[in-house]
């Protein structure tokens, strides 16, 4: 298929956000190809050119430029003219940093989820699993596993969120009761 689509991230007639609705149903790129971590583009060292995803099976290849809106080419010309090279040149964007490991952003991500606070792994997409009992995007959060005679006391100061769960599913048609007093 050999195919690239690009959106301006601040395009707010059709931008990134928009546009992955169609793709899914539209391009059918692999299933794992919109949970993978994006890779950084880079122009030279200097310049960051975007961020994208590149499905080595069909060819398919989604980037979102920043600082762009609706008119990527005109607003971005040094940026649209190297993702033109790189497209006809090797079917595919090219990351032009000297240093290939700035391209990745796996390692970044693991970095500012804190590497999961050590309640969970980095996965290879960049984002964390959770070990159980602990829950958010850096499974910083420690959640209450709810069972049967479950009762606890919770000191506050201000507004602060804690996390339930239940210890085992619900069935169906299954209640339960759940109270809270202050």
């Amino acid at each position: 298929m050999k195919m690239i689509v690009y959106a301006g991230e601040y395009d707010q007639r059709d931008g990134p956000v928009t546009q992955y609705a169609w793709m899914k149903d539209l391009l059918k790129p692999q299933p794992n190809f919109w949970q993978q971590a994006r890779k950084i583009w880079y122009v030279n060292d200097n310049l960051v050119g975007g961020y994208y995803r590149y499905d080595p099976l069909t060819e398919f290849t989604f980037l979102t430029i920043p600082k762009a809106g609706h008119f990527v080419p005109t607003t971005q010309l040094e940026v649209s003219r190297q993702m033109l090279k790189d497209y006809i040149e090797n079917k595919q964007l090219k990351c032009h940093h000297s240093d290939p490991t700035k391209c990745e952003t796996k390692d970044i991500m693991c970095s500012y989820m804190n590497n999961c606070n050590n309640n969970g792994a980095c996965q290879w997409n960049g984002l964390c699993q959770c070990n159980p009992g602990f829950i958010g995007g850096d499974c910083s959060e420690k959640v209450e596993v709810l069972d049967d005679g479950y009762s606890q006391a919770f000191s506050f100061n201000g507004t602060q969120w804690t996390y339930f769960q239940f210890s085992k599913g619900l069935q169906t048609g299954e209640s339960f009761e759940f109270t809270l007093q202050s």
